[in-house]
């Protein structure tokens, strides 16, 4: 009797634990990557109701200045250029319509610097490499600030090719923001 008990609840338990494992498998979802292949993804929201207007120009300044919090991790706030995107790509404006340009600054200068030179200073290939090109590959603009190189003692032959060196974040973006641009900050 004593192991009938114990099978019974074996199974129960198993039978509990499968059923769980098919319900959370159920509501997992994919995550996709329409204008920014392979970073940034975002998921399907079945129940939204508002969405981008696939027919308005979307303009963009991102001012980025968190670190990554170590030499070894993506920059979580490029990543989320990625996702800012996707995010409209999968609502349904099309890339040509996406405008985002980003200056980075700060404690995120490190993030952009070339996979020799991190290496030279930190002991290891930039992590961000992959992220970088694949968002000038998405039509990202991608800027540094000229006062944090000096600030930092980094040359701007030391950055992954493709980055621009603008005279400051402050002058980008209120440039920027005066031409049209929705400023956001990371």
């Amino acid at each position: 009797m004593k192991n009938f008990v114990k099978s019974y609840y074996l199974e129960s338990f198993v039978c509990f634990l499968i059923a769980n494992l098919l319900s959370i498998a159920a509501f997992a979802q994919e995550a996709h990557y329409p204008i920014v292949k392979g970073h940034g993804g975002i998921f399907d929201i079945q129940e939204a109701t508002e969405f981008p207007d696939p027919t308005l120009q979307y303009k963009i300044v991102v001012d980025i200045k968190e670190g990554a919090g170590g030499h070894k991790s993506i920059n979580a706030s490029l990543n989320n250029l990625a996702r800012i995107a996707n995010l409209h790509g999968m609502g349904g404006v099309p890339k040509e319509n996406i405008d985002i340009v980003a200056v980075i600054h700060g404690e995120a200068t490190i993030s952009i610097l070339s996979d020799i030179s991190h290496e030279n200073r930190y002991g290891t290939p930039n992590p961000n490499t992959d992220l970088i090109r694949s968002l000038l590959e998405g039509g990202v603009k991608l800027f540094v600030c000229g006062q944090s190189l000096k600030a930092r003692k980094i040359d701007a032959r030391e950055l992954t090719p493709g980055i621009a060196v603008s005279l400051s974040a402050v002058t980008l973006v209120t440039t920027y923001q005066l031409k049209g641009y929705a400023v956001l900050s990371y």
